[in-house]
């Protein structure tokens, strides 16, 4: 019964919404209306602005304008690879499998021993909180896959 009353309450506010903005999504255009009648104002010293009587301790004296030329074209920085052998590719292969595996090991570890805590303790599995428990292992984690 009381799903019921809440339910019948959420409609008559939402009717009542409805019908007093016009559409569900004409509350925030009222709310914005003032706004979006902007006038656009020109370039100078605006009169009526608050900063208009505010001394600039370093105003623009000079602006320099856009370049007219055709921009250069930069050097590549890229390392041009070469076609690798198949032994390479193997190698290669190899590396990332373990990097890959050692990775997920970590990864697994961390999930079932600490996981949502700062640091897990490698050897006797357990955790600690020294940044204030806002998983901080996590945190740096997407932080370094990121490239940040």
């Amino acid at each position: 019964m009381l799903r019921w009353r809440n339910a019948i309450l959420l409609a008559a506010i939402a009717a009542t919404l409805l019908l007093w903005t016009g559409s569900p999504f004409g509350l925030f255009r009222t709310i914005g209306y003032r706004y979006s009648k902007v006038v656009p104002m020109p370039l100078g010293k605006i009169s009526n602005s608050p900063w208009a009587s505010v001394a600039q301790q370093f105003p623009v004296t000079f602006m320099k304008s856009l370049p007219t030329s055709a921009p250069k074209t930069l050097p590549r920085i890229q390392h041009n690879f070469q076609k690798e052998t198949a032994a390479e590719k193997k190698l290669r292969v190899a590396r990332v499998d373990l990097v890959k595996g050692n990775f997920t090991h970590a990864w697994k570890g961390y999930v079932k021993h600490a996981w949502l805590r700062d640091e897990v303790q490698p050897i006797s599995g357990g955790t600690l909180d020294p940044f204030g428990g806002w998983a901080a292992t996590l945190v740096d984690s997407l932080g370094e896959s990121s490239g940040y």
